[in-house]
């Protein structure tokens, strides 16, 4: 049965239509107007608002006397399986929005409760603040709580970041920490920069080098101070303009440092020595490691009588891992050193080269400036 009427909602003059089996399932009670609908009567829509002109319809709970009336000026329910409301826009040039919610209130303009609260397909547009977890959000998106994120995060695709912890950068806690990429020209344009304090701490250039202590680092890994490590391994090789220990003082090591110097070679150069001390032959036989003569090759000696004075000599070279020497008197101490090359298959393989051209980039350019 369908029954069509012109009525008023709240003063407000407005055209509906409802549909009903039965005239009596339509009710006005202390509530309002009540419009039952069950889907064994019929599957038309229990309620319909339309208007060629103005708005179709306004819902509004008035306040009661003392200015605090609790009650919905809407409420759609659905005990089906079906929606509860549908707003939408059927005319293609219209650019209107199919459901608008304002309030002058301190709540919410719409609110959705529920296990799903809310399912959106197609873009969201939000012109002001978004807040998860949060009913006051301080900036465009504020969380509370964690994330699960599927597609990843997208940062700054306007290209505003000038290299600070300003717009497109990502920023934790009072904001002197976070992470920026600067997309203007200069600096380290594309790369990254980490923050503390508000200084860039650590940095990757586009081509993938590394600096800590400075933004324009130069090679793989570029550290401007100084690095601590308990314990370093190096699998290639080490260029470096000097080098040094520095351990306590051992006469007074809570006051002094102790530093001595490297000792370089062109070649890599081993170096071995000891006491050997002259039988009644005056002679003597050094006996090395067991794999000394695999490790090394091109052998060098050094002989210093200890004590005494006499004409001491290598009287037989490296073989099977020992030398001989010869020409001293009985009990006299003697004072070897041995030097020999690498040749193990490292060494084979990566030899140092002594001499090289500088690169392009270093033509032209010290390397240590503040030496000259």
């Amino acid at each position: 049965m369908e029954r069509k009427s012109i009525g008023v909602l709240c003063g407000i003059f407005v055209a509906f239509t409802f549909l009903t089996a039965s005239p009596s399932l339509t009710q006005v009670t202390p509530s309002g107007l009540v419009l039952p609908y069950k889907a064994e009567y019929g599957g038309g829509d229990a309620f319909t608002i339309s208007t060629y002109a103005g708005r179709a319809g306004v819902f509004s709970a008035i306040n009661a006397r003392d200015g605090n009336n609790p009650s919905d000026a809407l409420l759609a329910q659905s005990y089906g399986t079906g929606r509860a409301g549908l707003f939408q826009v059927n005319n293609a040039a219209s650019s209107a929005a199919a459901l608008s919610a304002s309030t002058d209130g301190k709540g919410p303009a719409i609110q959705a409760n529920g296990a799903l609260a809310g399912a959106f397909n197609g873009m969201v547009y939000m012109s002001g603040p978004l807040g998860i977890g949060t009913m006051r959000p301080p900036e465009m998106l504020s969380v509370q709580g964690g994330m699960s994120l599927q597609s990843g995060i997208k940062i700054d695709q306007g290209n505003t970041n000038n290299g600070t912890l300003g717009l497109g950068a990502i920023v934790f806690g009072a904001g002197q920490e976070g992470i920026s990429s600067k997309r203007s020209a200069g600096g380290n344009q594309n790369g990254i920069d980490f923050y503390t304090r508000n200084t860039a701490r650590l940095s990757i250039t586009p081509s993938g080098h590394v600096g800590i202590g400075t933004s324009s680092p130069n090679s793989t890994l570029d550290v401007a101070g100084t690095i601590t490590v308990p314990y370093l391994i190096v699998t290639r090789g080490i260029s470096k303009p000097g080098g040094h220990f520095k351990i306590d003082h051992p006469l007074d090591p809570l006051n002094k440092n102790l530093f001595h110097s490297f000792v370089e070679s062109p070649d890599m150069k081993n170096i071995y020595d000891g006491i050997a001390t002259l039988d009644s032959k005056g002679e003597a036989v050094v006996v090395l490691p067991e794999w000394f003569e695999a490790l090394n090759r091109d052998f060098r000696y050094q002989l210093t009588c200890i004590g005494g004075s006499a004409l001491v000599f290598i009287s037989e070279e490296i073989k099977n891992n020992s030398f001989s020497i010869a020409g001293g008197k009985e009990g006299l101490k003697v004072s070897w050193q041995v030097t020999g090359i690498r040749k193990d298959p490292y060494a084979n393989k990566y030899r140092v080269q002594v001499e090289e051209e500088k690169s392009s980039g270093e033509k032209g350019r010290y390397l240590y400036p503040d030496a000259y």
